[in-house]
């Protein structure tokens, strides 16, 4: 991402919410970042890298319908996971991540039993670093595909 331009997202953004985005991406350019898939990218401008990990989650859906699920990879503004419920694009989802409060999101796609969805609110940077260094491990014992 240009620091001259910055994406549609980040544009919306106060101008330190863009700081601590340019400082997370930064931060994150020197982890393995994940190459969106073709089909991905004709559908999606992400605001942030997302980093492969493994984290066990909970996802309740807009109806209340729960279920365990697996997020594949994550960044501060959003996330991919296993979703075997088939999940309708801008509905909205709560996922429960270990040891911290339910996160709202919005669900951009869902394909083939993976959804992706944006934050509500961006993830800290603290946050994203405390779940990258704890899952981080299991994504590379068990690589999504």
């Amino acid at each position: 991402m240009s620091q001259s331009q910055p994406s549609p997202l980040a544009a919306r953004l106060s101008p330190q919410r863009r700081a601590h985005l340019r400082a997370v991406e930064e931060r994150v350019s020197q982890l393995t970042v994940i190459q969106p898939r073709p089909a991905e990218d004709q559908h999606e401008q992400r605001a942030a890298p997302r980093i492969r990990v493994a984290v066990p989650v909970i996802i309740t859906l807009h109806t209340g319908q729960s279920f365990h699920s697996v997020v594949h990879d994550l960044s501060i503004s959003g996330f991919s996971a296993s979703a075997m419920v088939r999940m309708e694009p801008e509905s909205r989802c709560i996922m429960k991540l270990p040891g911290l409060a339910g996160r709202q999101a919005r669900v951009v796609w869902w394909n083939a039993s993976i959804v992706g969805c944006a934050f509500a609110e961006p993830l800290t940077t603290a946050t994203l670093d405390e779940l990258v260094e704890r899952y981080r491990h299991a994504a590379t014992l068990h690589p999504s595909a």
